[in-house]
């Protein structure tokens, strides 16, 4: 019998019958005998599942006859290049940017007025807040260069508020 440890921390196992078929069967939750360390995650630099797996089997806590099905294949064939744990990224000291296009701004300050109420994602229509954008790059377009951001976007919710109301 084999035990595979998934990410929910369900025991699966795999059971080898007499013609070498296998046979996956669910038993529960997984005995204290096969946690692993809790202190490391599956992307921590303690090392890959198969080195966990060695550990284990080394320290006798996962007997060999139920070790993983996939731990023979690793063994006969190996990754052609070892990861490595410690590389360090482009980039890797900069924080990430914050990107604000003027449309976002515009969207928010339109939620923030407005609420978005439920919104039907099967729907093909444009949602109320790409209309408002829309509308609101033409008049801008319009009187461009006159007026500031704030001005023209009162302006254009007061528009819009009665516009709303005509539609519905």
């Amino acid at each position: 019998m084999c035990a595979i440890v998934l990410r929910t921390f369900r025991l699966i196992t795999v059971r080898r019958n007499e013609s070498n078929n296998a046979a996956i069967g669910f038993i529960g939750s997984v005995p204290s005998s096969f946690t692993m360390a809790s202190s490391f995650t599956r992307a921590e630099r303690s090392g890959n599942i198969f080195y966990r797996i060695t550990g284990l089997i080394r320290s006798g806590q996962l007997p060999w006859s139920e070790r993983p099905l996939w731990y023979d294949v690793y063994v006969a064939h190996p990754p052609l290049q070892a990861h490595d744990w410690n590389v360090k990224h482009a980039k890797y000291d900069e924080p990430v940017r914050k990107i604000f296009y003027e449309e976002d701004i515009v969207r928010a300050a339109f939620y923030k007025k407005y609420r978005g109420g439920v919104m039907n994602l099967e729907n093909a229509r444009e949602s109320l807040s790409q209309q408002f954008i829309k509308e609101y790059e033409i008049l801008k377009n319009e009187v461009k260069g006159r007026f500031g951001l704030c001005y023209l976007y009162n302006i254009f919710a007061a528009f819009w508020a009665n516009f709303t109301e005509i539609v519905r």
